[in-house]
């Protein structure tokens, strides 16, 4: 796509490059750092929400799976940011072999899962606060808001998460082997290199073309859905904080803005960059 025809010079395609290495090199190292110590983090919330006390109530049984999935997500994304380190020197870079591409593919899904996940958990766990403090009290309330009744929802957001993205998996991505026509750069060992050993992901374009379009469509209103959710919930919940509870209020608030700011520039970033009339693969 070309907004102007001056944006295809090879100047602005060098500035664009220049910038897009950086910011990669920039998250990259952010994210090597950032992961480890989430996990962390994660972890010893973890052992605290666990406490007897804590597991009774279905706000912090919320929080638990919320957790749960935050450390999963963590631990798939430090994987993903160790993988260019222990590149191996006789592949392509993004290439790998067979059963190391499977495996990224696995995890790649497993990370859509505990990311979705942990972002519908926390959109319920706001909506269920909202729900309980101006009805504290309520019989049919304090009957139906049970830790079963938690763990139950949970697994079956999981268990549609995950159908939905093996669905999704399968029309969007393929596993290929390196072609001839495929830019390869980074090789440590080229003497060493075997194009037809080395596999990626790649993207579904042509084949199961409306079924691609139909599943990019609900997935994109989906994650427009969650910041505007997010926005919603943070705004009532400070006007509900005046019915008591202030602090468990504002740990539930404090909870869904990190997501709402998580969210925004995730979806910016996804939003601008096809207006960018080049990609990686044409510059190189």
């Amino acid at each position: 796509m070309t907004l102007i025809s001056g944006f295809e010079s090879l100047e602005y395609q060098q500035n664009v490059l220049s910038f897009l290495l950086f910011w990669t090199n920039l998250s990259h190292s952010v994210f090597l750092y950032a992961t480890p110590i989430g996990v962390l983090i994660n972890f010893l919330h973890f052992l605290v929400l666990t406490r007897k006390n804590l597991r009774s109530n279905v706000i912090f049984e919320l929080l638990i799976g919320i957790c749960v999935f935050n450390i999963l997500d963590h631990l798939l994304a430090f994987k993903k940011e160790l993988d260019p380190i222990f590149q191996n020197p006789n592949y392509c870079a993004g290439y790998g072999s067979f059963m190391s591409t499977v495996f990224s593919v696995l995890c790649q899904y497993m990370r859509q899962i505990s990311t979705t996940v942990s972002r519908f958990l926390v959109a319920i766990l706001g909506f269920l606060h909202i729900s309980n403090l101006p009805f504290q009290g309520n019989p049919w309330l304090q009957k139906t808001l049970k830790p079963s009744t938690v763990t139950y929802t949970i697994l079956t957001v999981t268990v549609i998460t995950s159908f939905w993205y093996y669905v999704s998996m399968f029309y969007k991505q393929s596993i290929r082997v390196l072609r001839p026509t495929d830019i390869c750069f980074d090789v440590k060992n080229i003497s060493g290199m075997n194009r037809d050993e080395q596999f990626t992901i790649d993207q579904f374009h042509t084949e199961y073309q409306e079924v691609f379009e139909l599943i990019v469509d609900i997935e994109s209103a989906m994650q427009l859905m969650f910041p505007t959710v997010y926005l919603v919930l943070v705004i009532i919940l400070v006007k509900f904080r005046s019915y008591g509870e202030k602090s468990l209020t504002s740990l539930v608030i404090t909870l869904v803005f990190i997501n709402l700011i998580l969210d925004i520039p995730a979806l910016i970033l996804k939003k601008v960059l096809p207006f960018f009339p080049i990609t990686f693969m044409e510059l190189a």
